[in-house]
């Protein structure tokens, strides 16, 4: 008697190519909102925020020389050292003068572009598209995001998360190819061109640790040895921004000529800025182009302030507790800690005890 073949036939199966089809359409659907969401930008007009110092009054953004574009690379500009961004409005005031509109359109498409590299970290980290999307269309439209693309000066979020998103799919990439040094070495370029755009990139090497953690490679002294040129060139950029606050300020720990914090009070801030960054990631309430550091009242700062290591601490106990997923629990939390750590106002630097666009990367 003939057997008959119970294996089900595969024609009518769609070929991968169709899923990839579909994932591709949807990707470019999210550009499209993206773009949709942040179009008004493209009106806005240079404020008196920063805009005038960077654009406008910038002498370093006339590069008719070579020697114009070696001074970008040389000089401390207004209190800060990210001489990549500089040159990207050098190079747009060589092209469109001082058109705003150009500047802003330019800032939405390094948005977007950052969006889809977000998508392939994420798919390259867990190999599932559908937390792709999610975690690419939060990191697109979140509320929080709205300043650092749509304002001209904060060129340096977007440019800076474009080199560190590089850098760290190009580190998965030398992880899951066998570790091939070619896309360690391009890692480390990747690096250090965020490093130029701006010094928040400083906190990579920890994040490289974070992802050998979640990926379970095996702890060795070969791990610690590849991150070593990586810690170098974050202490001396660490360096360098420091030199350029204490340029600006005189003293680096020093806010204005009004408000003293003591060390008890400097650690309220740092933390409050963490429950702060944590609360507006899920109810983005409240924004604001500046959020000033609290006044004391009979030297006591605002309720909130004590009340934060007691909600932060529930947060920490709630992660403890979930048993499932605690490993992605875990590299999330420590991926938000670590990239939001040298701003958080342990050592108050500035006129904000928060800022919105300091999420960029963090909330990745």
């Amino acid at each position: 008697m003939k057997k008959i073949n119970k294996t089900p036939k595969t024609n009518n199966i769609p070929p991968p190519s169709v899923n990839n089809k579909n994932q591709l359409w949807l990707l470019g659907l999210l550009i499209l909102a993206t773009f949709i969401v942040y179009a008004d930008a493209l009106s806005n007009l240079f404020v008196d925020w920063d805009d005038i110092e960077y654009i406008k009054d910038n002498p370093y953004i006339n590069m008719s020389s070579l020697k114009g574009i070696a001074n970008i690379f040389t000089s401390v500009y207004y209190y800060n050292y990210h001489p990549l961004t500089t040159l990207s409005w050098a190079l747009e005031f060589k092209l469109f003068g001082l058109n705003p509109f150009y500047y802003h359109l330019d800032n939405v498409l390094l948005h977007l572009i950052n969006v889809v590299l977000v998508f392939n970290f994420v798919k390259k980290l867990c190999k599932r598209f559908e937390i792709s999307i999610i975690v690419a269309a939060l990191f697109a439209l979140h509320p929080m995001h709205v300043e650092s693309v749509s304002w001209i000066s904060e060129r340096k979020d977007l440019l800076y998360a474009l080199f560190y998103l590089c850098s760290l799919i190009l580190y998965l990439t030398y992880i899951q190819s066998g570790l091939k040094k070619k896309h360690w070495w391009l890692a480390l370029f990747f690096f250090i061109l965020s490093l130029l755009s701006k010094s928040m990139a400083i906190t990579l090497p920890a994040i490289l640790l974070l992802l050998d953690f979640y990926l379970k490679r095996q702890f060795t002294w070969k791990i610690i040895i590849e991150k070593i040129p990586f810690a170098l060139l974050s202490v001396f950029f660490m360096a360098l921004t420091l030199y350029s606050q204490v340029y600006q300020y005189g003293d680096v720990t020093k806010v204005n000529d009004v408000v003293v914090f003591n060390i008890f009070d400097k650690v309220l801030l740092g933390i409050y800025g963490i429950v702060f960054y944590i609360f507006h990631l899920v109810l983005p309430i409240n924004l604001s182009a500046l959020h000033p550091y609290p006044i004391k009242i009979n030297t006591y700062l605002p309720i909130i302030y004590y009340l934060a290591p007691f909600i932060l601490s529930l947060l920490i106990l709630l992660v403890i507790k979930i048993k499932n997923h605690r490993r992605e629990l875990i590299f999330g939390l420590l991926f938000f800690l670590f990239s939001i750590s040298i701003v958080l106002q342990f050592m108050p630097v500035g006129h904000a005890v928060v800022a919105e666009r300091y999420t960029y990367m963090p909330y990745l």
